[in-house]
């Protein structure tokens, strides 16, 4: 059997791993980067921004209907151990505006990056909205199967139910891109407080917070 063909057998047990790293990737690199202070050079403040993009990017085909490659991991692939439960989170997500936008301007290399020069802005709500409703019914149904989280870490789980489900007043992030590439330009990035932050739920980005290595 190739290992293409070993892929798509994978047991959805064996599958979760790699959507909670999405999970986990796209939840951290948004609000570490909006919590903290803008202490970060240029290279920082990239790589965090676009990983959050990559992996809302990898979210958006998750939570959709099949109709992409046959090797994709999509919420349907769990009805074999949650029966119903794409019918219930796939009707939750309703599309994400920036979707094309990501695909041009981070994902691929296109003029796209020129358009709109005085608006390469991006915002927690903006990465993160569209997703929210779908991906928390998604992890709390998760939450209640036990054949997925035996192979989850329970602790890191219940942290990112939280994290996803964190609702009062949290500083912005509302990053300018530079005008001349699409890379950030750190002394464009402006931190806009929208009011005081609960720190009783730890967003450290330290390895100990997620699966670590597991791609």
């Amino acid at each position: 059997m190739s290992k293409i063909n070993d892929a798509m057998a994978l047991l959805p047990e064996q599958k979760i791993r790699h959507v909670y790293y999405e999970i986990w990737m796209l939840l951290d690199s948004v609000h570490y980067l909006a919590s903290n202070p803008p202490l970060y050079d240029k290279l920082m403040i990239n790589a965090i921004i676009e990983s959050s993009l990559v992996h809302a990017r990898n979210l958006i085909g998750f939570f959709s209907r099949k109709g992409g490659h046959a090797t994709d991991i999509n919420v349907e692939d769990f009805d074999a151990v949650i029966s119903g439960i794409s019918d219930r989170v796939i009707p939750l997500f309703l599309g994400h505006p920036s979707e094309e936008r990501i695909h041009g301007e981070i994902c691929h290399l296109t003029v796209r990056r020129y358009e709109n020069l005085d608006r390469k802005r991006w915002t927690k709500e903006e990465i993160l909205g569209p997703l929210l409703p779908a991906l928390i019914k998604f992890l709390e149904e998760v939450q209640s199967c036990p054949t997925l989280m035996a192979v989850l870490p329970r602790d890191d789980f219940a942290r990112l139910v939280a994290l996803a489900s964190y609702t009062p007043p949290f500083p912005e992030l509302n990053i300018s891109w530079a005008s001349a590439t699409s890379s950030l330009d750190s002394d464009q990035a402006t931190f806009v407080p929208s009011g005081s932050v609960d720190r009783s739920i730890s967003i450290d980005g330290t390895a100990g917070s997620g699966p670590g290595g597991v791609l």
